[in-house]
């Protein structure tokens, strides 16, 4: 029986961090699937799903400390639950805004998203160049996932003032 985990490692960034996961995962009878890394300032950030038999998650989440101490990492195995898995219940939805003044924006737009308990299941955001006069731009990428029962009218209603007044430009489109 196939079962699957979420793997999340973060630490020091440098060459060949990705390798070491990968082999200690593989080692052990599991695979790697639905990953996403990040560096930050010298600092990574690691998550992905591994699947394997009951023996080979089994092993993956005793020796994650192997892992830490080898790698000098931090890394943790949290089995998941058939519930969380993918519903089929929920719309998802990607929303791109751009604007000349990050300050406040993502606290907004996601206390908004909360309000409307709407789900932020991917984000991405970036800093760009900017001015003395305006600032740095930004430009903010979110997977959203809303519940089917959730008037689309009304999401963009609110996602509407509220871009208006941070003056931000904004979409929001199916996936």
């Amino acid at each position: 029986m196939t079962q699957s985990g979420i793997l999340t490692v973060s630490g020091s960034d440098r060459p060949g961090i990705l390798d070491e996961i990968a082999h200690f995962v593989s080692e052990r009878g599991g695979s790697i699937a639905d990953m996403r890394i990040v560096s930050l300032e010298g600092q990574f950030a690691f998550i992905c799903r591994v699947h394997g038999n009951e023996t080979a998650i089994s092993r993956i989440r005793v020796d994650v400390v192997q892992l830490t101490q080898a790698a000098n990492i931090h890394a943790i195995l949290h089995l998941t639950d058939a519930r969380h898995r993918e519903r089929d219940d929920l719309f998802r939805y990607k929303f791109v805004a751009t604007g000349s003044q990050q300050t406040g924006a993502i606290s907004k737009i996601s206390h908004l998203l909360r309000v409307l308990n709407i789900n932020i299941e991917d984000i991405d955001n970036r800093l760009g160049p900017g001015d003395d006069e305006t600032g740095r731009s930004f430009e903010l990428e979110m997977t959203l996932a809303i519940a089917r029962d959730t008037p689309f009218a009304m999401v963009n209603d609110y996602l509407t003032h509220l871009c208006d007044e941070l003056d931000v430009n904004w979409e929001l489109k199916p996936l």
